[in-house]
């Protein structure tokens, strides 16, 4: 998506679908910067998740590491004794 070929109007719709307030009295320059760090966020949140989807699916494939973990932690020990 080019932003700096869209108009004023346009940056401040996509800004408004963002959910992006206060955003009426910005310059384009202004609101092209504040929609790239949206972005760039919006990217950085969706591969943490990412990466936090993977680690469940990891955990609840290894049932047995989890109870193991518990176990150990109950018994009041900390992972880093293992």
């Amino acid at each position: 998506m080019d932003l700096n070929s869209m108009t004023l109007v346009q940056l401040r719709e996509i800004a408004k679908e963002r959910g992006m307030k206060k955003i009426s009295a910005l310059k384009k320059g202004e609101l092209i910067d504040a929609l790239q760090a949206s972005l760039e966020e919006k990217t950085h949140l969706t591969a943490k998740d990412e990466t936090m989807k993977k680690e469940n699916e990891r955990t609840q494939k290894r049932p047995d590491v989890e109870k193991s973990q518990e176990k150990h932690e109950k018994k009041g020990g900390s992972k880093r004794d293992e």
